[in-house]
């Protein structure tokens, strides 16, 4: 058999969400001081967390990773520089990111990575929402889970993959106040149905005394 040149990595897809009609509706000196502006953010933080750069295609970079948790870091780095970068700027001139991840043997050839790891992660990538890191069961396995807080989504579909993949995220703020709110309706609930059981039970037993002092009275007359 020939020898192949293949390892196990993490592969991190990220693209700008809503590029294409962003792009559509600009000069070429406004496109090319967007792909600026996205590249100045983007590659500086791979670099910071030993992501090497693969490829960009458009708006979208393909990277590798030797630690997956190391890439999980990464991602949430790139969404802090890009939410610092929006503020205080009009809606319209926002950039938002999605990332993706998955770890598997990748095979290397002419400076490009191939296989069924890279397809899983660029098509996590079309489902992950704007601000939101995804990744595999295969990643979620291989981090040190004390320093990523994550959470499960579920199983999907993913096209032309065989099997179901099952796909995690990182942790945010917005899950943290949705979970707590939660709790509150919770807490709320419960509270509301004792207080009626209480009530059902007070109106019970008021009533099957008042029957009761009937009962006698009747009786003491007869």
């Amino acid at each position: 058999m020939e020898n192949t040149n293949s390892e196990i990595l993490t592969i991190m897809m990220i693209d700008l969400v809503g590029y294409s009609s962003k792009s559509a509706a600009m000069t070429r000196e406004e496109f090319l001081k967007l792909h600026d502006v996205f590249d100045n953010l983007s590659l500086t933080t791979f670099s910071e967390f030993s992501g090497k750069v693969i490829k960009k295609i458009g708006d979208a970079f393909l990277i590798t990773f030797q630690s997956p948790t190391d890439a999980v870091h990464c991602g949430k780095k790139l969404l802090e520089k890009f939410l610092e970068h929006n503020e205080g700027k009009k809606d319209s001139e926002h950039l938002r990111i999605r990332v993706a991840l998955n770890t598997g043997e990748v095979l290397h050839r002419e400076n490009d990575v191939y296989g069924d790891a890279v397809n899983v992660a660029a098509r996590i990538e079309g489902i992950a929402p704007a601000g939101e890191i995804y990744f595999s069961n295969a990643v979620y396995q291989a981090i040190n889970k004390n320093e990523v807080p994550c959470l499960e989504v579920g199983y999907f579909e993913l096209k032309n993959i065989p099997e179901p993949v099952r796909i995690f995220k990182v942790r945010t703020i917005k899950d943290d106040l949705y979970f707590r709110n939660e709790k509150i309706k919770t807490v709320a609930i419960i509270s509301t149905c004792t207080i009626a059981i209480i009530f059902m039970l007070y109106y019970i037993l008021t009533k099957t005394n008042f029957l009761n002092q009937i009962v006698e009275l009747i009786r003491s007359n007869v």
